[in-house]
């Protein structure tokens, strides 16, 4: 008689800029179909144009300057909310920006936040890429060793098979 074990997942904090929507959105399709609860950013209303833009180009757009602030603060919330449940922070950085090395991943103003939240909440964070800024990994990297940022241990890796991130890296840290 065959039995079918139920793997249990932890639930899934994905904090990433806004220029990663299109390839954010495939992945939490990708990771729901394994049965992660995901959680992620609010980027529905932010079109493909207004993306590309620089963030001082779209705080111009009064609109985006108003709403920001409380979209920011909903994802904050979500992650203290998958803290308490055990969950795992993932900065989703899978690209470069212009101007900078491919083997780095983008990560962005508000993202930094979110991963000092996620460190203030003592969530374990995982980048995809690492990023060439050391403040941005010296955020979550106190004087005590408890907590860490991890990386996808194969440099020449893309980040963009998510087949590959599943079962080489992720799926263990959601177990």
């Amino acid at each position: 008689m065959f039995i079918e074990r139920k793997i249990i997942v932890r639930p899934l904090v994905i904090c990433c800029s806004q220029r990663f929507k299109e390839e954010l959105y495939a992945f939490v399709k990708f990771l729901e179909k394994r049965g992660v609860m995901v959680h992620y950013p609010n980027f529905r209303y932010h079109s493909k144009t207004f993306i590309k833009k620089e963030e001082y180009q779209r705080m111009k757009a009064r609109g985006y300057k108003d709403k920001t602030p409380g979209l920011v603060r909903q994802h904050i919330d979500k992650i203290r909310k998958i803290a308490k449940q055990g969950g795992i922070c993932l900065i989703f950085n899978p690209l470069s920006k212009k101007r900078q090395s491919k083997k780095f991943g983008y990560i962005g103003f508000n993202t930094v936040l979110e991963m000092g939240e996620a460190d203030g909440v003592e969530m374990n964070i995982l980048l995809l890429r690492p990023n060439e800024e050391p403040s941005t990994t010296v955020v979550a990297h106190g004087d005590d060793d408890r907590r860490h940022i991890f990386t996808l241990e194969f440099p020449k890796a893309d980040p963009m098979d998510f087949d590959f991130v599943w079962d080489k890296w992720l799926k263990r840290w959601l177990q």
